[in-house]
């Protein structure tokens, strides 16, 4: 059943592949849902400003929603302006859910001709609810000051989706009266609204912003604190290195993991030995995000605490997996030599992510004795899944560390893996390759399109699409004009 559908939309997809939108056009018409459906989507790549007329046409007329909606997603793709006033048009149509779709689309668009009637919707309290907030979020992506006025009133409702959408909306607008207004609530409203506000601030760039951050940062007011102290991380302030450093001491669990993690993104390097002591924490989520941190930061006086933290005792609730995964890749990013006797240990590490994270960073260091110990465990997984005698989920755990090892020996062995005689380590070995960056993991991908079991041929072009970035869908004949086109030379 599903390699039937999959032939009826390859008819649409190789012509497509042949620079043909007419056909797609008239395949619009088409009585089948997922014929219209992808004929839609494939429009959106040639950004032909002839399409966008028939595009409109199956949003306003179509009677699947979803049909609609995936119209609507396509001239948001191909971005012709040439849609904006057909647009406008249709914010009077009586159902609020293509409303919505269309609120939501101009603001894509970004053209001013919507700012009006966009303003006159979310004035209109008589309007529907979710129509006034989508209108407050699209005039935000719009950047207009016009709707300053507007946006502002509608900060006063009660209705709390609608106030916060448009809180955030004037941090987009972000002119200096936007953030003068979002300023006074930050001081003088009412703490979730003043919440709202310290978050909208941390997406202007505006020096009063910053100023004012810091300021609520400093009187140690946890409840709007923790707020306060991720805008600055956002805004990457220097000046809120020093009161950060301090929030590190706080505590409330939540503003000291906010802190932690503010300070990481902003990456000074005056955070490294606070951080080091926040490793320290009595909560566990203050000590991972220290650790997260202080991986971003990169600085090698953090490697020693770094590296103990990694061989965290199984069990241990002071080293969760994923701080020890960035434990693993930001001593692979320092280069960090002590560190090669706790990776080799790592190698054999029972989660099979952090083991192949352990070999990434060992060939990131580098060096004889690190390199031997990465070909040896490759060799040692390739060997599992070979083993004709070996079950199944020894052989899965395998394909997964190599996938995340990276590197062109992991490459090698994964390519093989897609040979396997056992269907769920091909379609395990397609999904691992998909984590790769390196554009040689192509070819073998490509390779297994013709697979006999369809979940082989799905993991392959997801992994696909993580890679190339191209959105050809779950279609094999599209992907293998593609392949064929780009080794021709006329494809990206």
């Amino acid at each position: 059943q599903h390699k039937v559908q999959f032939h009826v939309r390859g008819n649409i997809v190789r012509l497509a592949a042949g620079k043909t939108p007419r056909e797609l056009i008239e395949a619009l018409k088409h009585e089948g849902d997922a014929v219209r459906a992808e004929a839609a989507l494939l429009l959106a790549k040639f950004k032909d400003p002839r399409t966008v007329a028939p595009l409109l046409a199956v949003f306003k007329n179509d009677a699947e929603f979803s049909i609609r909606r995936l119209a609507a997603t396509a001239l948001g793709m191909i971005g012709d302006r040439g849609a904006v006033e057909p647009l406008i048009g249709m914010l009077s149509d009586k159902k609020a859910h293509d409303r919505r779709t269309v609120i939501s689309l101009l603001g894509r668009l970004g053209d001013k001709r919507a700012v009006k009637p966009l303003i006159g919707l979310l004035s209109d309290k008589a309007e529907n609810f979710g129509v006034r907030r989508l209108a407050a979020r699209s005039l935000g992506s719009l950047g207009d000051a016009r709707a300053l006025g507007a946006l502002v009133a509608a900060m006063s409702e009660k209705r709390q989706s609608l106030w916060r959408a448009a809180t955030f909306s004037l941090s987009q607008i972000g002119s200096p009266e936007a953030v003068r207004v979002l300023i006074g609530v930050l001081t003088g409203g009412s703490s979730d609204r003043r919440q709202a506000a310290a978050a909208a601030l941390g997406n202007a760039s505006d020096k009063q912003a910053v100023l004012s951050l810091v300021a609520v940062l400093k009187k140690k007011d946890a409840f709007v604190g923790h707020i306060a102290a991720a805008a600055l991380g956002r805004l990457k302030a220097a000046e809120g290195v020093e009161p950060l450093i301090e929030a590190l001491k706080a505590k409330d669990q939540c503003l000291a993991y906010s802190a932690a993690s503010a300070l990481g993104r902003i990456g000074d390097r005056r955070a490294v030995e606070p951080l080091m002591a926040a490793c320290g924490h009595d909560h566990a989520s203050v000590r991972g995000a220290a650790v997260k941190a202080l991986a971003a930061i990169g600085d090698p006086r953090a490697a020693p605490v770094l590296r103990k933290l990694l061989v965290g005792s199984a069990g241990d609730n002071r080293v969760n997996p994923d701080v020890r995964y960035s434990i693993a890749d930001a001593l692979g990013e320092m280069a960090d030599a002590g560190a090669v006797d706790v990776l080799i240990r790592t190698l054999n590490d029972g989660d099979t992510r952090l083991a192949g994270k352990a070999a990434g960073a060992l060939r990131k260091i580098g060096g004889k004795r690190a390199e031997q110990a990465v070909a040896v465990a490759i060799r040692r997984w390739s060997a599992t899944i070979a083993d004709e005698n070996a079950t199944l989920r020894p052989k899965i755990y395998a394909t997964r560390k190599l996938g995340w090892s990276q590197g062109p020996l992991a490459l090698t062995a994964l390519a093989e893996a897609l040979k396997n005689k056992d269907r769920n380590v091909r379609s395990s070995a397609a999904g691992a390759l998909g984590r790769f960056t390196d554009p040689a993991v192509i070819a073998p991908l490509i390779g297994v399109m013709d697979d006999p079991w369809l979940p082989v041929e799905h993991s392959a072009i997801l992994a696909l699409r993580r890679l190339t970035g191209e959105k050809f869908y779950m279609d094999a004949d599209l992907w293998l004009d593609w392949w064929k086109r780009r080794q021709a030379g006329s494809a990206p």
